[in-house]
C-alpha cells in the first residue's frame, strides 16, 4: 500500500485554490486579574504558649507553658485592577479565631500566676500590589507588596 501511494503521482490541483480561505484557531485570551472576587476559609489552630515570670515573684527566670487549640473560619472579598502586568487591588476579610488555652505556673502559691489564650472576631483591610508573571501565557500572580491593617473586634 505504501508503494502504491509513492507511485500514485501528484493530486490534481483545484482551480480555485487561490480563493480558498485559511481558518486559524483564535488565540486564547490573555490572563487578566481584573475583577471582583469573594471566598470562604476555615481550618484548625494549635500551638503552645510559653510564659516567663519576669518579675521573679515566684521563681527566678522560671519558664512554663501550656497548649492552646481551636479553629478558624471566615470570608474575604476584594477587587483587582490590572494594568499591563501590574495588578492593584483592595481586599477585606472577616473571621473568627476560636482558640482557647490556659495554664497555671507550677510554682505559684495558690495558682495566682496563670496564663490564658483566647480568640475572637477579627477584620483586616489591605491594599494589594503585585505582578502577573507571564500574564499573556498563564495565570500566575506574585504579590510584590502588601499593606495590612488588622483590627480585633471585642
Amino acid at each position: 500500500m505504501l508503494a502504491a501511494a509513492a507511485f500514485a503521482g501528484p493530486q490534481a490541483i483545484r482551480s480555485d485554490y487561490k480563493d480558498a480561505k485559511t481558518t486559524v484557531a483564535p488565540m486564547p485570551p490573555s490572563c487578566n486579574w481584573s475583577g471582583f472576587y469573594f471566598g470562604i476559609n476555615g481550618g484548625g489552630v494549635f500551638g503552645n504558649s510559653e510564659m516567663k515570670d519576669v518579675d521573679d515573684y515566684n521563681l527566678d527566670n522560671d519558664k512554663w507553658s501550656y497548649d492552646a487549640s481551636g479553629f478558624t473560619k471566615g470570608g474575604q472579598i476584594g477587587y483587582n485592577f490590572q494594568v499591563h502586568s501590574f495588578v492593584f487591588g483592595l481586599e477585606a476579610d472577616a473571621g473568627y479565631l476560636g482558640i482557647d488555652g490556659d495554664g497555671t505556673q507550677p510554682a505559684s502559691p495558690g495558682g495566682d500566676t496563670f496564663g490564658e489564650t483566647s480568640g475572637g472576631f477579627f477584620t483586616t483591610l489591605r491594599a494589594r500590589m503585585g505582578v502577573s508573571l507571564m500574564h499573556d501565557k498563564c495565570s500566575l500572580m506574585r504579590r510584590a507588596a502588601e499593606l495590612d491593617r488588622t483590627r480585633r473586634v471585642e
